[in-house]
């Protein structure tokens, strides 16, 4: 009730009442019950959008998410509705600001910074900004009107170069983490080659991300253990990925679509097996990718190719210098992904975007953004085509 009066302006004591109107009957165990986004949408059925919105509060302050009904069954979600996956410590460690983070995003929609300073042109930026935020048509034609006096201050640090970036060894409990961690993912390392364990200084990274997801980081810091170096080394590379997803298969029988909101689905390369006498199998697989810290090596400089989000969270901790998986390369890295991308032509500028410019007011523009959600699809065709 005092959350609902800090965030809502009112107590709803019915509507608190009403979400643990079972404790009487399943006493802990309560909270497979109205705990979730079903419950949500019953409290909105009978309490209005307000009480909804309370329901939010409620279930945000008890389980630190909002779970489905079909998470308590499956195991995604345990008894008291709390993430399967995450440590003991997203809770015990659980500080009221990052509540209030949550409650926010989670009412108002996600929040992101987008270094507009280092787009190229107006039309890009007016591209991110109309399939990604949620600017109204007003503010959107006021920040473009803005941008050229933003892109202007790049224009003026492009003239000084960033000097060579320096690495140094992982050494102690980071070590040992490390290299045990090369042996559980031995495969992910043979697809790395040459790759090897280091500390990079955060200020030396270079982002290929044009922005930062808010919300997406809220989601990472629970999984972030503590700030011993055994805690910062599992955090910047995690051995174990939870994967939620719903598989629906087209009723043709040729086609399945993997939905999840999850950033690290992704779909491995087709693999083709001749079946003597048969036929052909076709093989891919829909996995969690790692999003360990993965930085390029290249020319004297730090590019950052997967796990910026962490990089970010951690240099928002204070962290001058943060462990790596470093590969030295030839070429500056290409990264696809869920997030809009810089061109290798603006990582390539004297003055690139730095990871630490996300946090320069005077570079970046904040944004409520879109939430999203990913879709794989897989499907088979059979075409007969007439030749002469």
């Amino acid at each position: 009730m005092k959350d609902c009066e800090r965030f809502l302006g009112a107590p709803y004591e019915n509507v608190n009442r009403w979400m643990d109107e079972f404790y009487a009957t399943a006493g802990p165990k309560h909270r497979r019950f109205r705990h979730h986004w079903e419950g949500v949408r019953e409290a909105e059925r009978l309490f209005g959008e307000d009480g909804a919105n309370a329901a939010i509060v409620h279930i945000l302050r008890d389980c630190r998410n909002v779970p489905k009904a079909a998470d308590y069954d499956s195991g995604a979600a345990d008894a008291l509705g709390l993430k399967a996956a995450w440590p003991v410590s997203a809770y015990i460690h659980y500080t009221e600001e990052a509540f209030s983070t949550l409650v926010k995003y989670t009412l108002e929609g996600p929040m992101a910074v987008v270094l507009w300073a280092f787009f190229r042109s107006e039309g890009e930026l007016h591209s991110l900004l109309n399939g990604l935020s949620r600017l109204s048509p007003s503010q959107h034609a006021e920040y473009l009107q803005n941008w050229p006096k933003i892109h202007a201050r790049w224009i003026e640090m492009n003239s000084q170069p960033i000097p060579p970036a320096s690495v140094s060894e992982v050494k102690g409990d980071m070590r040992t983490y490390f290299d045990e961690t090369a042996i559980v993912l031995h495969g992910l390392f043979a697809q790395l080659p040459g790759a090897r364990f280091a500390m990079v200084p955060v200020d030396q990274l270079i982002t290929p991300l044009t922005l930062i997801d808010y919300e997406y980081v809220e989601e990472l810091k629970a999984t972030l253990t503590g700030t011993e170096p055994r805690d910062i080394a599992a955090f910047a590379l995690p051995r174990q990925i939870a994967v939620s997803a719903k598989a629906a298969v087209d009723a043709s029988g040729r086609a399945v679509n993997f939905i999840s909101a999850e950033k690290s689905l992704a779909l491995t390369p087709l693999t083709v097996t001749e079946i003597p006498g048969v036929g052909f199998e076709v093989k891919a697989s829909v996995i969690g990718t790692p999003q360990l810290i993965l930085v390029s090596h290249v020319a004297g400089r730090l590019y950052l190719r997967s796990g910026v989000h962490r990089a970010y969270l951690l240099a928002s901790l204070g962290f001058k210098e943060i462990p790596c998986v470093l590969s030295e390369e030839n070429q500056i890295p290409m990264v696809m992904g869920v997030y809009p991308t810089f061109t290798p032509q603006i990582l390539a500028q004297p003055r690139p975007p730095l990871l630490m410019d996300t946090f320069d007011p005077t570079l970046t523009l904040m944004i409520p953004a879109v939430r999203t959600t990913k879709i794989i699809r897989i499907s088979a065709e059979e075409l007969v085509l007439p030749v002469d």
